[in-house]
């Protein structure tokens, strides 16, 4: 994990529970010396990877080099993207944009995090499907929702999102029972 925090709080989730830290100055360095010969740069959780200060350097970093045969991979909750930070970020050669979206509605969301981000990261999305749609970038926008007793209910209009945004999808068992959400 490259992130100790998450600024939502999902049910279902366990979440980083302190046994995974921040990205290290140290690791930094030592990522940063190896991507001249990745290929892939893969980031998801625990936590929200957007929250990481060593994480955003590292954005910043490949952002402002050329790294060809570099491809980026991110997992986020979209609540922190905005298209000011898409756009600063825009020389990021983008593979997947995974949003753990969860839910199809405003409601579902909020009873799901605890947060009101619907909005924010609806727009976000809007935002990346329009980058999707670009042929030249490299982009594949992706929604993931974890299958639960309250999303159960709102499955169709999380497939009107998909279907708008021209995402690809991911549907996930819940496991454990947090919240009684499961």
């Amino acid at each position: 994990g490259v992130a100790s925090k998450c600024n939502i709080t999902c049910g279902f989730c366990v979440g980083p529970e302190g046994h995974y830290g921040e990205l290290t100055d140290r690791r930094l360095g030592q990522v940063i010396e190896l991507l001249p010969t990745l290929m892939q740069l893969s980031v998801v959780g625990p936590g929200e990877p957007l929250m990481s200060p060593n994480f955003l350097k590292l954005l910043e970093h490949v952002a402002d080099n050329d790294y060809p045969s570099l491809l980026v991979s991110l997992t986020t909750n979209g609540t922190l993207l905005s298209k000011k930070w898409l756009e600063r970020h825009a020389n990021v050669r983008w593979s997947v944009f995974r949003i753990s979206l969860n839910a199809g509605s405003a409601a579902v969301h909020e009873k799901m995090t605890g947060k009101s981000f619907w909005s924010r990261i609806t727009e976000s999305i809007g935002y990346l499907s329009e980058m999707n749609a670009d042929r030249d970038q490299s982009l594949r926008l992706t929604l993931s929702c974890v299958l639960s007793n309250q999303v159960m209910g709102d499955l169709m209009n999380f497939a009107e999102v998909v279907d708008q945004s021209g995402a690809q999808i991911i549907l996930e068992p819940m496991t454990g029972n947090l919240s009684n959400l499961s």
